[in-house]
This record gives C-alpha cells, sequence and structure tokens, in this order.
C-alpha cells in the first residue's frame, strides 16, 4: 500500500529523519472556532476564509518556497510556516497577518472582521517520508518539535499578534530585536502571561512607510468607532468578538515605537497620537469609557517611550480630564502598575500630569487592577 502511494521518481529512502533545529510558525484565523459551531449557516464563510488564505500564500509566499528558504503545511484555517531562518520566517508569517488585516479593514464589515494571529517557536526539524500524498491521502510531512509550543502561544492574548517562544533569544534575532516587545507581565483578558515576547510585525512590514502604518491605524480606529458606536452586546460579548480588533490596533500603536528612529517615524507617531487622543474639536463622547481608555492608555505609552510627551502635553492634560470626568482615571491609573509600563508611571509622577488637577484624586491603591 505504502509503496503504491510513493512517487515512482522519487528516491529517498522511506524513513523518519530528525534534522537539526529550524523555526516554525502557527498562524492561524482568529474566531473560526465560532464559525464551526454554526457551520450549516457559516459554510460560505469558513470556505471563504480557506480561499483567502490559499491566495496569500500564492501570491506572497510562491518566491520563497520557490527559493527553498521555507516550507509550508496547510490544513483548515491554519498554515505552518518553517525555514532555518528567523528572518525569512517572521517576515512570510508578517506579510499573510498584513494581507489579512487590510482586507479587513477595505472590507469594513463587523459581521466578517478577520484576523490572522501567530505564535513562532524554535526547535528540532522532524519529518517522516513513510506516507506519501496519493489518492485520498493528504499529508503535511514534517512535525517539528516546536509546533507544539508555537501552537499554544497563538492562544496567549487576543488579536492579530505574533508571540515568540522563549526558543527564540536575541541571537537568533539579529536586528530584528528593535521590532519585539518583552512583555514582563502581559495584563488583559486572560490567564496572566510572564515573560512573553511578542514581535511587532506591523512596525516590520511597514518599517519603510510608518506614513502608511499612520493611515492604517487611522482607518482601523475610525471602522473600531464605527463597530462599537452600535455595538449591541455585553461587555462580555465585546470581548468575544470586537475586542480581537480592539487588541489589533493596540499592537500597531505599540508597533510604532521601533519606527521613531526610522524616516518619517516621528510624523507617523505624532499623527496616531492626534488620531487617538481626545481633541477640543471630539471628545470621543460616542466611545464608551470601558473600551476607549485603552486605546488612550497605548498612546501615551507611544509617546513616552518615544520621548515625544513634551510635543503633546495639551493632549495628554485633556486627556486626563476626559478620564476624570467620565470617572476612569484610577483604572487608567492603576495599569501603570504593570512594570512594563515603567515610562507611563514616570509620566503620572510628573509636574505635567499633576499640574490642573481639577479634583481630589487619590493615589492609586497598590494592587489596584483595572476591569475591561
Amino acid at each position: 500500500m505504502w509503496k503504491y502511494l510513493l512517487d515512482e521518481n522519487e528516491n529517498e529512502e522511506i524513513e523518519m529523519k530528525k534534522n537539526g533545529c529550524r523555526y516554525l510558525a502557527f498562524v492561524d484565523y482568529l474566531g473560526t472556532e465560532r464559525l464551526y459551531r454554526n457551520a450549516d449557516l457559516q459554510l460560505d464563510a469558513i470556505v471563504d476564509r480557506r480561499q483567502e488564505l490559499e491566495h496569500a500564500i500564492q501570491i506572497l509566499l510562491q518566491p520563497f518556497i520557490a527559493a527553498k528558504e521555507i516550507e509550508i503545511g496547510v490544513f483548515s484555517d491554519t498554515v505552518l510556516i518553517a525555514g532555518p531562518s528567523l528572518p525569512r520566517v517572521l517576515h512570510c508569517s508578517s506579510l499573510l497577518m498584513k494581507f489579512v488585516l487590510e482586507k479587513t479593514i477595505n472590507r469594513a464589515n463587523r459581521i466578517d472582521c478577520r484576523l490572522l494571529r501567530g505564535g513562532l517557536a524554535k526547535g528540532v526539524e522532524l519529518r517522516t517520508t513513510y506516507l506519501r500524498p496519493g489518492p485520498r491521502v493528504h499529508v503535511v510531512p514534517f512535525f517539528d518539535s516546536s509546533l507544539a509550543f508555537s501552537y499554544e502561544l497563538g492562544g496567549v492574548r487576543k488579536g492579530s499578534r505574533l508571540f515568540l517562544s522563549d526558543t527564540v533569544g536575541d541571537e537568533d534575532l539579529g536586528n530584528l530585536k528593535e521590532f519585539v516587545f518583552k512583555w514582563q507581565y502581559l495584563s488583559g483578558v486572560g490567564s496572566p502571561a510572564v515573560g512573553i515576547h511578542e514581535f511587532l510585525w506591523p512596525g516590520y512590514v511597514y518599517k519603510e512607510e510608518p506614513a502608511a502604518l499612520a493611515s492604517l491605524v487611522e482607518r482601523a480606529f475610525a471602522q473600531w468607532r464605527e463597530y462599537v458606536r452600535d455595538f449591541p452586546g455585553t461587555r462580555e460579548d465585546y470581548k468575544a468578538t470586537l475586542y480581537h480588533f480592539d487588541e489589533t490596533i493596540k499592537c500597531m500603536l505599540r508597533s510604532l515605537i521601533p519606527l521613531r528612529d526610522f524616516p518619517y517615524g516621528v510624523e507617523a507617531i505624532k499623527r496616531c497620537a492626534h488620531v487617538i487622543l481626545p481633541r477640543e474639536a471630539d471628545y470621543m463622547e460616542d466611545c464608551d469609557i470601558r473600551y476607549i481608555w485603552g486605546f488612550w492608555f497605548q498612546a501615551l505609552l507611544v509617546l513616552c517611550t518615544s520621548k515625544l510627551v513634551a510635543e503633546h502635553d495639551s493632549a495628554i492634560l485633556l486627556t486626563k480630564k476626559e478620564l476624570v470626568r467620565r470617572g476612569y482615571l484610577d483604572n487608567f491609573m492603576a495599569e501603570s502598575n504593570y512594570p512594563d509600563y515603567k515610562a507611563l508611571k514616570e509620566l503620572f509622577q510628573s509636574d505635567l500630569w499633576r499640574a490642573n488637577r481639577g479634583t481630589d484624586e487619590s493615589e492609586v491603591p497598590p494592587g489596584f487592577t483595572p476591569q475591561l
């Protein structure tokens, strides 16, 4: 039977091989489980996602496949991208995530909001040639030891985000280190995650055109505001649906940080701060404070980390004024207790933030944790 499945022109010996180490990314769609639970009604959506993924692979990854720089396996709504070069695997993963995100923003359909997420790990290359593709037999020949770790990383947090295993070190990343956000304690919806590294893929793919990333942030945020303005559900419903888009935009904002030293990077940061933070002409009254405060927080984080606070003092003070008016200042400031937000903690202790308080705000109690 097995001989029948073999390509007769293939002389490779039938065996299981254990080769050297390589990198593997597990990239799949967010929210697919929800579709499969209603498969009778969602068949077209499921098929269309798969075709979208195959189309992206065909037009974006073929050059790298042909050059034997990567190897891919596709099943369901998932693509495995494996190769000996970490930069190449990260690049290909980022291209797919960019493709799907841009299509979603261009589509502007809350009901069909598609996003890819990913996890990447390093491990031993494992493959078998015992069973080959044939009639009614479809085989992904590799099952690297990194597969389980990369799959697990995809569920660390919501949003179109790419997390790296601790098997990937600085020596592997090289000059890509500047695009890695090393979380000490990753807060948010989900179990606490400690020591997680996130590859800021939007910053990486738009590093040569920061203005394009700023434009994408502006369009995505405008869509999010439209979505949340008419959102009929509860906070739990939000966490299960729009929160993926929410966290994706926040990832895009953090991705501006490494662009600070790239041409036109500062301009892109300023543009996004203007779009995200409240201003006299737009207090963002249409946005529930439970949802909008996280965007303001990330925008201030970018300004603080990029050393651009002084140029946005009026916007920062207006943000504080709105937080006080809407009764959410304690939640906002409490988030800065996490070690990853040291730059914001310094802002909150500065004369700028304490000036013109206009309220009898008290110190945030230790251990106070904001709730979405």
